[in-house]
């Protein structure tokens, strides 16, 4: 299979196309970084800018899958970051797409997110109210809309992604929490527990991608993608308070504490038999890893 990767120096992007290597797939990886992701002889790094409109000229004539995986890094800064959001989270998934029908991919992965719902008690399914009130998840929304035209042509995929971890990862909620308790800095738990998520640890996510786009699907389809269990902030730092036997400095505030638990029901019925991994296994190996 011969797969381009959008997003390639970032956490996702850069685990996703290690990952297609090992299974001995040519990879593409397209970033503004100029960092090599690998020395593999069946990856091939491009340098392009997804918010320049030009960005496909080096882009491979032939592909079977194409994995979009960036996003605007101003995605936190609305509203000064909106032309780079508009043009890296909109206007090149757009161009991505009939790039993909014009040289013949059979399937189209986009990396949405589960922010794109409206907050719930209860676990959210991919039928659930959507809420477009951030920018952010208005971007992610308007993509998959926009998107989903293009499966006359391939699979088109939305994966809603419920918070990532793994070792390595920076600048994400984890690693700053841990970053936090090792620095003695003031964490503060909404509600006094924090919000809950169902985490997805980042080797059970490009395992899970890599089936999913296997599976010679077709039209359109979206799927939850997170872990089993959910798991709240407050369990977190206090697991790693047990760690690292650091006393944390915990700052109860009074807002609601959200609830973000992605159902993957019909993400379990594609996998089969597929064993998640575990947070309070793996957390100790990602707290030795982050400074």
């Amino acid at each position: 299979m011969i797969v381009l990767v959008t997003g390639a120096s970032g956490y996702f992007g850069s685990n996703m196309i290690r990952y297609l290597l090992e299974k001995g797939d040519e990879v593409y990886g397209i970033s503004r970084n100029d960092k090599l992701i690998s020395s593999n002889l069946m990856y091939h790094q491009i340098k392009g800018d997804l918010s320049e409109w030009n960005f496909d000229t080096d882009l491979p004539p032939k592909l079977d899958a194409i994995i979009h995986l960036a996003q605007s890094m101003e995605y936190r800064k609305f509203p000064d970051g909106i032309d780079d959001m508009i043009a890296v989270n909109i206007l090149s998934s757009i161009k991505l797409a009939d790039y993909g029908r014009k040289v013949g991919v059979k399937v189209f992965f986009f990396s949405s997110t589960g922010n794109v719902y409206q907050h719930s008690s209860l676990p959210l399914h991919e039928e659930s109210t959507l809420d477009s009130s951030s920018f952010y998840a208005a971007n992610k929304i308007s993509v998959e809309l926009l998107l989903k035209p293009f499966s006359v042509y391939f699979n088109v995929i939305i994966g809603r992604i419920f918070g990532i971890y793994g070792a390595g990862q920076k600048d994400k909620l984890i690693p700053n929490i841990i970053g936090k308790i090792k620095n003695s800095e003031t964490i503060q738990l909404a509600g006094d527990i924090g919000p809950m998520i169902n985490f997805i640890h980042i080797k059970d996510l490009v395992e899970i991608v890599y089936i999913i786009i296997n599976k010679g699907r077709s039209g359109y389809e979206i799927f939850n993608l997170g872990g089993e269990y959910g798991i709240t902030l407050k369990s977190i730092v206090y697991k790693i308070y047990e760690y690292l036997n650091v006393v944390p400095n915990v700052e109860r505030t009074n807002q609601v504490a959200p609830k973000m638990i992605g159902d993957i029901s019909k993400l379990k019925k594609v996998l089969g038999a597929f064993q998640f991994r575990i947070i309070d296994s793996e957390l100790p190996g990602i707290i030795d890893k982050t400074k």
